[in-house]
């Protein structure tokens, strides 16, 4: 199978893992919820809201896993992966037991004092809190054997092992609550399949590895290599988290409750734009990195700029349904005080997050060859203008304005970082990039837009409107396939089309 092949593979597992994931999320928590009570269900939200405040712990070393397991495999070097694994396991192992220390040591704290847990339920909570602890000692670790799988490229791997054990997951819970078990079943079960994962993974990692030991060990320079890498995508991590809470926080603050969830929803709907580039971005990264490794330029370019057209023609008749129909979509979906107030927040979120997702790649690249300092005065930049404009807009236009702080705060600095890596990484004029991009998107871009106004003007029908919209993105997947995709192109699909075969 061609490089171009298995990359293509590999996109198109992570967007159906993904894709399935999300769907057996919203099947399976409405009984979950049902079952547990709102009570209960809050305090599994909060273990997991503590857990993953803990994450950051790791300071982002698996991306830097990821990375230096790329290029090493690339080069052939053994040697370097061994010690790669060893002090990243170590360090991970020190997390692990960190972190547990840290959240055992403070339930009392948590249970009694920090959140409003009732008495008949404190009890089974300190428990919760332990079991807690000890998942995620044992989840540490596993991010190294996860890395390694997507540092070697092998997404199908990943994905299978993933879904499986988040399927064995969810359906245990279902089945002990069906059986009539509660809060603490449910969590000695999470801790016993966190235990397996983290065999099976290490199991998987071991099997594709050169004849290699895993070991706990140290070397300062091999530490210092990825500590310098991870430390900086942890600021921009810890930024793009402060950004996604931030707005949420202004509107608690400047405006009643009841206005939040009018902003969450279609925010949280606009976000599910996510899967498409998360898809793309996983497979990139240790592919350039490998391509930046072995000093290939040119297939470095060739890789970011077909990523980049096709994230693109992915995303955006996506982003153009939601925006054209977000009005009756939350209407139909939410009822008409969604519909009413909801609409421009939905509209304004889905324009920007298809412009950012769309602009992706560059800080994708940046990230394969190390420039992670750039990385994260981005995130830096993004934070602060977004704290300004939510102080000055949310006050003024609500929830409306919240979204527009959105919006003002990404736009012109993923424009700055997309002119810095054409200009200092690349070699490639934003503006000739951009073009070309246009001369073979004009049409179908156009053609779509037309069409599904046309639709929303001309056609009241639901059932109707549905059915045009699909006529209007299969005319629209004809036209990317003759008019944009050149014979490189055409020939993955076909091979993937005969593989399913």
């Amino acid at each position: 199978m061609s490089r171009s092949s298995i990359l293509a593979r590999n996109v198109v597992y992570n967007f159906v893992s993904q894709l399935f994931l999300i769907f057996l999320g919203l099947v399976t928590t409405p009984y979950i919820v049902h079952k547990l009570g709102n009570q209960a269900y809050g305090i599994l939200s909060i273990t997991l809201t503590v857990s993953g405040f803990m994450s950051l712990l790791d300071i982002k070393i698996s991306s830097a896993v990821i990375k230096y397991i790329s290029e090493a495999d690339a080069q052939k070097e053994n040697l370097q992966m061994q010690k790669l694994i060893k002090v990243s396991l170590t360090f991970y192992v020190m997390v692990g037991i960190i972190g547990a220390i840290l959240i055992a040591g403070l339930t009392g704290f948590f249970v009694s004092k920090v959140f409003k847990i009732p008495a008949e339920l404190r009890g089974v909570s300190y428990w919760i809190f332990y079991i807690t602890a000890f998942v995620f000692m044992v989840k540490m670790p596993t991010n190294i054997f996860q890395s390694v799988t997507m540092g070697l490229k092998r997404f199908d791997i990943y994905n299978k092992l993933n879904v499986f054990f988040t399927i064995l997951q969810l359906a245990g819970s279902i089945v002990l609550l069906y059986l009539g078990y509660y809060l603490k079943a449910i969590f000695l079960w999470n801790g016993a399949i966190a235990f397996v994962e983290l065999a099976v993974f290490a199991k998987a990692a071991k099997n594709l590895l050169p004849p290699i030991k895993f070991q706990i060990g140290f070397e300062f320079a091999i530490f210092k290599k990825i500590f310098n890498f991870g430390s900086k995508m942890a600021i921009h991590n810890i930024c793009t988290t402060a950004i996604v809470n931030l707005d949420k926080i202004f509107i608690g603050i400047f405006l009643p409750i009841g206005f939040l969830p009018f902003y969450v929803i279609p925010y949280n709907l606009a976000q599910k734009l996510q899967i498409v580039t998360s898809s793309f971005v996983q497979v990139v990264f240790p592919e350039a990195s490998g391509l930046y490794g072995l000093n290939k330029k040119d297939n470095l370019i060739e890789l970011y700029y077909r990523a980049t057209t096709y994230l693109i023609i992915i995303l955006f008749p996506l982003a153009v349904l939601i925006t054209i129909f977000a009005k009756p979509l939350l209407y139909f979906w939410l009822g008409n005080d969604f519909a009413k107030n909801s609409t421009f927040v939905l509209q304004v979120m889905s324009i920007t997050l298809f412009l950012l997702y769309s602009a992706s790649m560059p800080v994708t690249i940046l990230q394969a060859i190390g420039r992670t300092g750039i990385i994260a005065l981005f995130g830096i930049f993004v934070l602060l203008i977004d704290v300004i404009f939510c102080l000055v807009l949310i006050p003024k236009f609500k929830i409306n304005g919240a979204a527009l702080a959105f919006g003002f705060s990404h736009i012109p600095v993923t424009l700055w970082i997309l002119q810095y890596t054409h200009r200092n990484i690349l070699h490639i004029p934003l503006e000739a990039f951009f073009s070309r991009l246009l001369k073979l998107l004009l049409l179908p871009f156009g053609i779509l837009i037309s069409y599904l106004v046309l639709v929303k003007i001309f056609i009241s029908s639901p059932l109707f409107t549905v059915l045009f919209c699909v006529i209007g993105l299969a005319i629209y997947v004809l036209l990317v396939y003759f008019y944009v995709l050149d014979f490189k192109d055409r020939q993955i699909i076909s091979s993937h089309l005969a593989f399913l075969k």
